[in-house]
């Protein structure tokens, strides 16, 4: 995952303020050069951060990282900053920060892998891959065109109303006097199949349910 580009990130700050994340210090941001930005602290002084220190930092973090910051220069300014992305974490003693989101994945990792060395990066990197993807709202509606396509706009409607219904009576059903009623499943689902009938009944949005009297 890219990181932004810093310096349009500040940019579009010019005039306001970030907080330090140890002692909550405001660091107001004044101007910008090519490569530096002027920072006024809390007692009025004003000088310069690196931009390129503070994007290789972020470059980091982005890529998956839990990056330490020493405590010198402008690294509380840069914390301040790299704080305000979305999605980024961090903690103190010592100051570090890192992709939440990322975090989590490799969390996920460890439990699903606990035989993979925690210097072994190749396996964490491909489960973030495939995890993110799954996230993707674009990859989501390719797959569900890709769904529409093979089995027909008329019957996805078809397996969304009968799966909602089923859902509904199921809610509202009792210990008492039940009936049961099914719907058929497709001949092609059948044939084509790999799992049980009752995971293709789901799968179809054929199902059996049972309803009140």
């Amino acid at each position: 995952m890219p990181a932004p580009d810093m310096r349009e990130y500040l940019q579009e700050r010019v005039g306001r303020t970030v907080l330090t994340v140890a002692e909550n210090k405001p660091n107001t941001i004044v101007a910008l050069t090519r490569k530096r930005v002027l920072v006024e602290t809390a007692t009025g002084d004003q000088n310069y951060a690196s931009i390129p220190d503070l994007q290789v930092l972020a470059d980091r973090v982005f890529a998956g990282e839990i990056v330490e910051v020493p405590g010198h220069e402008r690294s509380a300014f840069n914390v301040a900053v790299l704080v305000t992305l979305p999605g980024v974490a961090y903690a103190l003693h010592p100051r570090r920060v890192w992709l939440e989101a990322f975090a989590a994945l490799d969390a996920e990792f460890a439990e699903l892998f606990p035989e993979e060395s925690a210097s072994a990066t190749e396996g964490r990197w491909r489960y973030r891959t495939h995890r993110l993807r799954e996230r993707s709202a674009a990859l989501v509606r390719a797959k569900k065109a890709d769904v529409l396509e093979r089995t027909g706009a008329s019957h996805a409607r078809h397996a969304t109303s009968t799966m909602r219904s089923a859902t509904a009576t199921l809610v509202r059903a009792s210990s008492s006097a039940i009936t049961e009623r099914r719907c058929p499943i497709p001949a092609s689902a059948r044939a084509h199949s790999m799992i049980s009938p009752s995971s293709a009944q789901a799968a179809t949005g054929c199902c059996t349910v049972r309803s009140a009297r």
